[in-house]
């Protein structure tokens, strides 16, 4: 209880793209807000916490409306030295020269002194520039006084290269849970009205990855880039047509041959986004998607979405019944299989053998659920008794 303690929670300002997130964002709050309220006020005397973000993010909102901006350590700017060793360092990386004249008007430019923008700049000239425009595209970029207005900027080039396929792809990409792999961004721009050229798509994407983050899976997100998220929420109109783009991502990744890994990272995600309950009832209903989103810890918050706060009552009765069905179709699907594959009517000991393994994996996930659901119960009861004890203490 004496013991000091220093928590450190890096990069909160990323967890603006969890379904917490979305929940809280669903109903007009912040998903960094809840990060923090569940941080005891005031802290214990012998407790400190560190918090790091990126000053261009909504965390820094969070953390000023809780007046903790006066022990904020800003990062100290680069020195001029430092700007010459990272030019030196990224160019030498990317097997490129720069002339003496350039280099010297990017390391005197002000807002290089911020590492990302001058990160950012370099990763520009490299992918984008020949030696007939490096000079006009370096005065553009230094055009711009902070991140958010240099990748503005960018787009914009990216755009007159590659037309309306950037924004879809864009778009897609910075609603998505948990990024999208090549073949994913490619069908979703598909279902637009407008033709795509494979081949120009292909380009685009690769001549753009230096702009992502990119998973184990492949796929790709703006996690990490926060004024990147904001430049294309700006440029494309991101909010006004959020409930369509969020819509679409949930329809596309329900189609029939999606996994349950992938289906389950996003769908959940832009129902409750979009905060159609109905929706969402039906897809945690699901045995198969229930099954994955076990695990994860998830459906708990995603349920509570659907009661308005609390996980409704009569789940356990609405499961029972989704598994009875979840059973009979698994029974007529096997069988369909067997027969198809075999070219014969299945026989009875066959259909016992086949029909057991079924129940085996239902009770399994039968007893998944009622862990759940106690768990639940006895979460729900202890948030109830602390809430009258808290009102107790008010009065």
């Amino acid at each position: 209880e004496q013991a000091p303690i220093v928590l450190l929670l890096d990069a909160v300002d990323h967890v603006e793209n969890t379904p917490v997130s979305a929940a809280k964002r669903a109903t007009g709050g912040s998903g960094v807000g809840q990060l923090l309220d569940c941080l005891p006020s005031p802290l214990p005397p012998n407790v400190r916490v560190v918090l790091t973000m990126s000053s261009e993010s909504e965390a820094e909102d969070a953390v000023r409306e809780r007046n903790w901006t006066a022990t904020a350590l800003p990062l100290r700017p680069l020195s001029v030295e430092d700007k010459r060793q990272i030019v030196a360092t990224v160019l030498a990386e990317a097997n490129k020269t720069l002339e003496s004249t350039l280099t010297e008007k990017l390391v005197q430019a002000p807002q290089t002194s911020n590492a990302l923008f001058l990160r950012t700049v370099l990763d520009e000239l490299c992918t984008a520039a020949v030696f007939e425009t490096i000079g006009t595209m370096l005065d553009s970029c230094l055009k711009c006084q902070n991140n958010v207005e240099l990748n503005l900027n960018i787009l914009s080039r990216i755009e007159k290269e590659y037309d309306w396929m950037v924004k879809d792809a864009f778009t897609f990409i910075v609603s998505s849970r948990r990024g999208l792999r090549e073949e994913e961004v490619l069908e979703l721009c598909a279902t637009s009205n407008q033709r795509v050229d494979k081949f120009k798509f292909t380009s685009m994407f690769h001549a753009t990855l230096n702009m992502f983050a990119m998973s184990e899976t492949g796929a790709v997100s703006l996690a990490h880039r926060p004024a990147l998220e904001r430049a294309v929420a700006t440029k494309f109109q991101v909010s006004g047509r959020r409930n369509e783009i969020h819509r679409k991502l949930a329809r596309f990744f329900s189609e029939e041959g999606m996994s349950a890994q992938r289906r389950c990272d996003e769908v959940p995600y832009h129902l409750l986004t979009v905060r159609d309950r109905d929706g969402l009832r039906s897809f945690l209903l699901n045995i198969d998607n229930a099954k994955e989103l076990l695990p994860r810890s998830e459906l708990y918050l995603f349920w509570s979405f659907v009661g308005n706060g609390a996980v409704p009552d009569n789940v356990g009765d609405e499961y029972e019944a989704a598994l009875a069905e979840a059973k009979a179709a698994r029974r007529a699907r096997v069988i369909e299989a067997y027969q198809e594959k075999h070219n014969k009517h299945i026989g009875e000991d066959e259909r016992a053998q086949l029909n057991l393994q079924i129940d085996d994996e239902i009770e399994g996930v039968r007893s998944q659920l009622a862990d759940f659901l106690c768990s639940v119960q006895l979460f729900q009861c202890a948030l109830k008794f602390e809430y009258e004890a808290q009102r107790h203490l008010e009065t």
